[in-house]
């Protein structure tokens, strides 16, 4: 799928997890790029995700680290810190420096969420998006 097929469609959600499992690691690396770009518009539904999401920081591939290492920071994922701190030492620094932008974003309570509105559509998207913020 093309970002432009994703940026908006919650139900793009699904097959962007299921390529999460693919055995290309750029299939894998582009599914994570797509599911940050959703992020912003439906971060509950790309939320539901987390368990698949967190896997990706363990991923033999760098790319895919440091790309599941952004979405986490994205998302504000908790759960994940362990993971990052251990990926601040990665070998690759592509994957260093993303997971100290994400344990940074996870540190700090003002950095920015991504919003959903009380009249967001997807109930469930709402239920999840206040359980991954941060409290004030």
């Amino acid at each position: 799928m093309a970002p432009e097929d994703t940026e908006a469609d919650p139900d793009a959600v699904a097959p962007l997890a299921a390529a999460l499992d693919a055995p290309e690691p750029s299939t894998r690396a582009d599914a994570l790029a797509e599911l940050t770009s959703l992020a912003a518009a439906h971060p509950g539904r790309v939320a539901d995700e987390a368990s698949a999401i967190r896997d990706r920081l363990d991923d033999p591939d760098p790319s895919v680290r440091a790309a599941a290492c952004r979405l986490v920071g994205t998302l504000g994922l908790a759960g994940a810190e362990d993971r990052l701190r251990d990926r601040r030492l990665d070998a690759d620094p592509e994957v260093s420096e993303a997971a100290r932008a994400a344990l940074s974003r996870l540190d700090d309570p003002d950095a920015p969420t991504p919003d959903v509105t009380t009249d967001d559509p997807d109930d469930r998207a709402r239920r999840r998006a206040r359980r991954i913020r941060r409290p004030p």
